[in-house]
């Protein structure tokens, strides 16, 4: 417990809690051992293996007998207190996993949604409009209609009744996200038609190759016309198309610009996109729609429709490489004072070399072209040659990649080794590079046995933190061009670290597609590793899954993913919202990882719908802020949610000053609901933001400040705050986050106002008056110099 928490007293002691005199809060249920992993072998009901679901659905929820033992208790004294504290650490690592997987790039789509680590939605994600959060209602209070600045543009259902989901939105695109993209941007040679088009009709069809550049072209004209900041993304959801914006017009914006990016090859006729650019024109918006290749005549979709051919390479490495140099703002001439000219040269050197000229040749396609110029930009920061960042391309790590699991002969000539403990040792150093070697032998050790379970010879497999089936000869095992074969030492051990971080991607890549006989070995593999204790292996676990989602996203999905997702283990529950928000960076997987979800949480499943919150609990909550809202209003109403605290945890991660207003709203109406799972997760969440700060200023709890400047907001805070103090599971914490709100009261002299204030407030309700002064004294026992609380205990006391 924090030195400023008001103390918990002893059981069967002080008022009594939940209306059982003298029992302690929380009620965390009754354990039971992780039940045996079972990847599941057929696809489970309800899924097929192309990643869609059937009209089928799973059985309905049983008792909480069934909580696995490596659950949390969601109201224990330190549930929030390490969530809270450690969500820039939870990002950084996120961060470092993605680099290390996703072939070394920047996380893509936090570029243009942000992320907790950051500005979680972007200076422009809460969008004026009226939205409806959820089908039906809420207890006996109706549904919730947000006033203008909601926390999404618009959303759309298909269907009706309590399980229908959401099936489009209309989100915006950050300033910075577009701003960054037209520093890099080269313009096509058809530019001026599309911007012409937009002028004169309101909607272009932009269609060409992928991986052409087609999403640039669309963003770059559009912001031409509205701004950086006028921009927003539209999902037309699970097999929309374009009739979809016709029929729902709401998801377009006055003013703004819309992007929208179609699946496959759906046919468009002329009509639809005549009557799209009808209603664009009524809300005086724009669209441009990014598809694949016209299979009929351009002619039969004129005037809207608009080729688009690839930018020259040339020119695009040059822009990319130039801005990037800028970025990094390094000397790469050892210039006196450095006006920045050496740069140029350097750039220009670049565009001269013979072998970067061979690559651009072979890697023409703009993402390539921009996976370049980040090589050479790092070649540049480091003080290598430009040729010298051409081993980490992409095609030469992954030959680099074939030979090394490919040349394994040698090592079994020389010590007798089996191939297979070979394949394991150099696959496990690879995919858990940069993590400490302890993990590499233990994630060997169990590779090796999914490789190799009958091999004659091989050492018993003990599941220790090492295991014994890798032993003192690991070193021989690796390649020589792998890096060093027993990592480097850190203060924390040795650490793996190969020679090339991209060489990981490149070895999973291979070991997946190149060779069948890896597939299923390599899902039991990560299916044990899901189930290990430590957080970094089942991360591990998680991001290598999301990965191979990317190549093979229905697979996976019905083969590994489904069951972590309905697992009774809450490992591979969390295991499974990892690897959906790892997915997700990738753009094809990233539209059936939203459908999956919002599947998960339609679903009367309690383990589904669990997995479903703790997705949105990831960097997803910030991609799909609507489906997040309206998932987690069903979510919460499901009685097995007190259990658990994804949920509050979920809400935390989407709490920001932009959406705080109507987040409290709606913890408010939870909070006078008939429904007790809705009043304990309103309670949860308000203890959880509880520890939350409000902007850069570290003592006044963002809660507080959001009271003050709101007076319509702290009256919903109080009765979500009398919920949370009168409410058995959450009344503990939610007298020690009072306790914490008066030791910082007393160090600020505006605070303690409000903080006064705010808890005289509280005392209105017959509880919160009657428990108030047992707490407050036990905060002046341990704080006996508490000016505030000795202020407020004189109040309460007199009532």
């Amino acid at each position: 417990m924090d030195d400023d928490e008001l103390a918990t007293p002893a059981p069967g002691h002080g008022p009594g809690l939940g209306g059982i005199p003298g029992q302690p809060a929380g009620d965390p249920g009754p354990d039971e051992p992780d039940l045996p992993g079972g990847v599941p072998t057929a696809h489970p009901a309800g899924d097929r293996s192309d990643g869609t679901a059937d009209a089928g659905t799973t059985t309905g929820a049983v008792p909480h007998a069934d909580t696995a033992a490596d659950e949390e208790n969601p109201d224990g004294e330190d549930a929030d207190t390490e969530w809270v504290a450690g969500r820039s650490e939870r990002y950084r690592a996120r961060d470092e996993d993605v680099r290390a997987l996703f072939g070394g790039h920047e996380p893509t789509r936090l570029n243009r949604v942000g992320n907790r680590g950051q500005a979680a939605f972007g200076d422009h994600s809460i969008a004026a409009g009226s939205v409806y959060f959820g089908p039906g209602p809420v207890g006996n209070h109706g549904p919730a209609t947000l006033a203008p600045h909601s926390v999404a543009a618009n959303i759309a259902y298909v269907g009706a009744g309590a399980d229908a989901g959401p099936a489009a939105s209309s989100a915006p695109l950050s300033d910075s996200y577009v701003a960054e993209l037209r520093e890099t941007y080269v313009e096509v040679v058809e530019f001026d038609r599309v911007l012409r088009t937009l002028r004169e009709h309101g909607v272009v069809y932009l269609h060409g190759t992928a991986d052409g550049g087609r999403w640039s072209t669309a963003c770059a004209a559009l912001a031409r016309l509205v701004g950086d900041g006028g921009l927003n993304e539209v999902d037309l959801g699970d097999g929309g198309s374009l009739r979809t914006l016709v029929f729902q017009p709401d998801l377009l914006h006055g003013g703004r610009g819309h992007v929208v990016r179609l699946s496959g090859t759906q046919e468009v006729r002329a009509g639809t996109l005549g009557v799209l650019a009808a209603r664009a024109a009524e809300r005086k918006a724009l669209v441009a729609a990014v598809a694949e290749p016209i299979s009929q005549g351009a002619a039969d979709l004129d005037p809207y429709a608009v080729p688009h051919t690839p930018p020259d390479p040339d020119a695009v490495l040059r822009r990319h490489l130039a801005a990037l140099l800028d970025r990094a703002g390094t000397c790469v001439g050892g210039c006196a004072g450095c006006p920045g000219a050496c740069r140029a040269r350097w750039l220009d050197a670049c565009m001269r070399d013979d072998r970067v000229r061979d690559e651009l040749c072979l890697s023409p396609r703009p993402a390539q072209v921009a996976l370049l110029a980040r090589l050479l930009r790092d070649a540049a920061v480091t003080g290598r040659r430009p040729a010298d960042a051409l081993a980490d391309a992409p095609h030469r790590l992954r030959q680099l990649a074939s030979r090394i699991l490919r040349e394994t002969d040698s090592a079994e000539a020389e010590g007798g080794v089996p191939a297979a403990r070979v394949q394991a040792a150099r696959i496990a150093y690879a995919l858990f590079d940069r993590r400490e070697m302890t993990e590499v032998y233990h994630a060997a050790a169990l590779l090796h046995r999914r490789l190799a379970p009958a091999s004659p010879g091989a050492a018993p497999f003990e599941p220790g933190m090492g295991g014994v089936t890798i032993d003192a000869g690991f070193a021989d095992l690796l390649h020589k061009d792998m890096g060093a074969p027993l990592g480097t030492a850190t203060a924390g051990g040795r650490t793996a670290r190969l020679a090339n971080p991209g060489l990981a991607a490149a070895v999973l890549d291979v070991a997946w597609n190149d060779y069948d006989t890896l597939r299923a070995p390599l899902i039991g593999w990560l299916d044990d590793l899901a189930g290990d204790p430590r957080v970094p292996v089942q991360r591990r676990a998680a991001v290598l899954a999301g990965k191979l989602a990317t190549y093979d996203f229905g697979y996976l999905y019905a083969r590994l993913v489904r069951g972590w997702a309905g697992s009774r283990s809450a490992r591979k529950r969390q295991a499974a919202a990892w690897a959906f928000d790892f997915a997700a960076e990738d753009g094809t997987a990233r539209r059936l990882v939203r459908a999956r979800l919002r599947d998960w949480t339609a679903r009367r499943d309690r383990f589904l719908r669990d997995t479903a919150a703790r997705a949105y609990a990831t960097a997803l909550g910030a991609a799909f802020v609507a489906d997040a809202v309206e998932s987690l209003r069903l979510i919460a109403r499901d009685p097995e949610q007190m259990h658990r605290n994804a949920v509050a945890r979920a809400f935390a991660e989407l709490y920001q000053p932009e959406s705080a207003e109507d987040l409290v709203a709606m913890l408010a109406e939870w909070a006078r609901s008939d429904e007790q799972c809705l009043r304990v997760q309103a309670g949860r969440c308000a203890v959880l933001l509880a520890r939350e700060t409000a902007g850069d200023d570290d003592l006044w709890p963002a809660l507080l400040g959001l009271a003050r400047r709101d007076p319509a907001s702290a009256a919903r805070l109080v009765a979500v705050w009398q919920v949370a103090l009168t409410e058995g599971r959450t009344a503990t914490r939610a007298w020690q986050a009072i306790g914490r709100w008066l030791a910082a009261g007393d160090q600020d002299e505006d605070l303690a106002k409000t903080t006064e204030g705010f808890v005289i407030d509280l005392a209105s309700h017959p509880a919160v008056r009657h428990r108030a002064p047992f707490y407050l004294r036990l905060h002046l026992g341990r704080r006996p110099g508490s000016t505030l609380a000795r202020r407020i205990l004189s109040e309460v006391d007199g009532k």
